[in-house]
């Protein structure tokens, strides 16, 4: 047996696994109504000097997928979560999918108007 396949097989991944497999079957995240997420909530703790890329639609989704499940995921290796996100994200409908990069895009407005704000030319009277 090699080593892989013993630590694929020792009981604590077969828990993980299994738990995954229950939670991803019984989960039922409702993606399709509106999202709690706010351009404030996403910039907390990134208040440096350095530019920030604006999030990408899947982004978005992993942010609020990761609210919804919120305790259920925080045993599971991150890995795990992932693979489930990516799931969903490709179940999703169009239409839906079309409303988180509309959101993407409304961070990227944001964004730029943070790194390059309107400039005000000043008209002597």
């Amino acid at each position: 047996m090699s080593q892989e396949e013993n630590i694929n097989s020792s009981p604590a991944v077969c828990d993980i696994q299994r738990e995954y497999e229950i939670i991803s079957k019984n989960t039922n995240i409702l993606l399709n109504r509106p999202i709690k997420l706010s351009l404030y909530n996403s910039l907390l703790g990134k208040r440096s000097k350095r530019y920030f890329r604006p999030p990408n639609a899947f982004i978005i989704f992993r942010k609020v997928v990761t609210q919804e499940l919120g305790e259920h995921c925080k045993n599971f290796p991150p890995v795990y979560i992932t693979k489930f996100i990516v799931q969903k994200w490709k179940e999703l409908p169009s239409d839906v999918k079309e409303r988180y990069r509309e959101i993407s895009i409304d961070f990227d407005k944001y964004y730029s108007h943070r790194t390059d704000p309107p400039t005000y030319r000043l008209i002597k009277f």
